[in-house]
C-alpha cells in the first residue's frame, strides 16, 4: 500500500478534525520526500506531539430493546450456550419465570446448553435431578460444576498424590472418582486448650499430602485453617480453589461463599491458589474437550455476576450477557464503565468485567424467543 495512503488511514480513528487537519498537512509535507523511510520520520515525530482521544466503552446492548430481524441475527451468532445457575435460572429452589421456556427452546432452536455453576455442594446428578423436576430438557452430559471440574483438572494433570480437602463431600466425591485419595472431610471441630489444639493438628499432619484443594465448606474451623496453611509451608504443594465467590445474597441475609475461605488461607499463606471455577480458562480446558474445535464467538456466556461469569467469558473470547436477576446489575457496569472512561481504573481485567449485551430476566428472554 503506499505509504500516504497508509499514513491516512492510520489517523482516522479517535482524533479531532482539527488534528486529522493537523496530521493530514504532515502528509502532504511527506510528499515531498523521495525516500519513505525519511517520511515515516516526520510523521512519527509530529504526530508524536497530538493526543489522541480515548474511544469511552458504551453500555452493553439490551437484547429487549432488539427488533425481530436483530434479534434472531443475534441467536444465530453462536451456537454453545453457557449458562449459570444461581442468580439466572434459580435461587436456590425458587426457579425464576421463563427460565425453563428459554433453556428448552434454545436447545430446540439446536443450540448446545450447558449449566456451568461454581457450587461445588450440589453433584451433577444432583444438577440433572432439579432440572428434571422443574422441565427443564437436559442431561447429566449438559451439567457442569466446579467441583466436576476440579476432579477433571486433576486428572488432566495426571496428579497422584494425597488431597487436603476444605469442601463439601461432593468435592471430596469427585476427587475419589478420578482415584486420588482425600483427607480432611467432613467435621474438624476445636478443642478448648489451644496448646492442645495446635499438638493435636500438627499431630495429624500426614507427609503425602500433595495439594491443599478448597471449596465451600459449612464444617470450616480453626483447626481446618490451620492445617491447610501448615500443609502450604512446603512449596511443593499445591494450593487449588473451586472458586472466589465472595457470597451469595439472599433476599434476608447474606451467606458466605468459597472465596472467604479461600482470601484467608491466600491472606496467610501468600499464595495465588490455581483457580478451577469461573472466571479461570481451566474450566473451559477441562471440562468442554467436545466443543472445543468452535470458534470462541461461537460460545454465549449467560451469568449475574459481572467478577465470575462475565470475566469468564471475557478471558476465553466467548460472547456475554448479564441478567439483571442475581448479584450484579446495568448500575454495577455503568459504575465500571464510569471507573475505566474516567481513567481510575483502566486495566484490562477491569475491562473484562464489562459485558456484551444484557436483559433484564429470563422472562424477557422468553418473550423474546417467542417472537422468532
Amino acid at each position: 500500500i503506499h505509504i500516504h495512503t497508509y499514513l491516512t488511514l492510520y489517523i482516522t480513528f479517535g482524533l479531532s478534525r482539527r488534528k486529522k487537519y493537523k496530521l493530514i498537512n504532515i502528509i502532504v509535507q511527506c510528499s515531498d520526500f523521495r525516500k519513505t523511510s525519511e517520511c515515516i520520520n516526520l510523521f512519527i515525530k509530529q504526530a508524536s506531539t497530538i493526543k489522541v482521544h480515548k474511544m469511552s466503552i458504551q453500555l452493553p446492548a439490551d437484547i429487549s430493546s432488539y427488533d425481530r430481524t436483530t434479534f434472531k441475527a443475534w441467536i444465530n451468532s453462536f451456537d454453545v450456550v453457557l449458562c449459570d445457575c444461581d442468580g439466572v435460572l434459580w435461587l436456590h429452589n425458587d426457579i425464576y419465570e421463563g427460565a425453563s421456556d428459554v433453556v428448552n427452546k434454545l436447545t430446540d432452536l439446536g443450540k448446545k446448553v450447558y449449566l456451568i455453576t461454581n457450587n461445588n455442594m450440589a453433584s451433577r446428578q444432583e444438577m440433572r435431578e432439579k432440572c428434571q423436576a422443574n422441565n427443564f430438557k437436559l442431561e447429566i452430559e449438559n451439567m457442569i460444576s466446579s467441583a466436576f471440574a476440579m476432579g477433571q483438572y486433576m486428572k488432566h494433570i495426571k496428579f497422584n498424590k494425597k488431597v487436603y480437602v476444605i469442601g463439601s463431600n461432593v468435592l471430596a466425591n469427585e476427587l475419589e472418582s478420578v482415584g486420588l485419595t482425600v483427607i480432611g472431610r467432613g467435621p474438624d471441630v476445636a478443642i478448648d486448650s489451644l496448646p492442645d489444639q495446635v499438638k493435636n493438628d500438627l499431630g495429624q499432619m500426614d507427609d503425602e499430602v500433595g495439594a491443599v484443594v478448597v471449596g465451600f465448606d459449612h464444617h470450616y474451623s480453626f483447626p481446618k485453617l490451620f492445617k491447610a496453611v501448615n500443609y502450604l509451608r512446603n512449596e511443593n504443594v499445591k494450593f487449588l480453589a473451586t472458586n472466589t465467590d465472595e457470597s451469595i445474597d439472599f433476599p434476608f441475609f447474606t451467606f458466605p461463599d468459597a472465596g472467604a475461605i479461600v482470601a484467608g488461607i491466600k491472606n496467610i499463606t501468600k499464595i495465588d491458589p490455581i483457580v478451577i471455577g469461573k472466571p479461570s480458562k481451566i474450566l473451559s480446558d477441562v471440562t468442554l474437550k467436545d466443543e472445543a474445535h468452535r470458534e470462541p464467538k461461537r460460545f454465549l456466556v449467560v451469568g449475574d455476576r459481572l467478577n465470575t461469569d462475565i470475566m469468564y467469558g471475557n478471558n476465553n473470547n466467548y460472547q456475554t450477557i448479564l441478567v439483571g436477576t442475581g448479584v450484579h446489575n446495568m448500575t454495577d457496569v455503568q459504575q465500571i464503565i464510569d471507573k475505566i472512561n474516567n481513567g481510575k481504573d483502566s486495566t484490562e481485567d477491569t475491562k473484562k468485567l464489562i459485558p456484551d449485551f444484557y436483559i433484564s430476566s429470563m422472562k424477557e428472554l422468553k418473550i423474546k424467543l417467542e417472537s422468532i
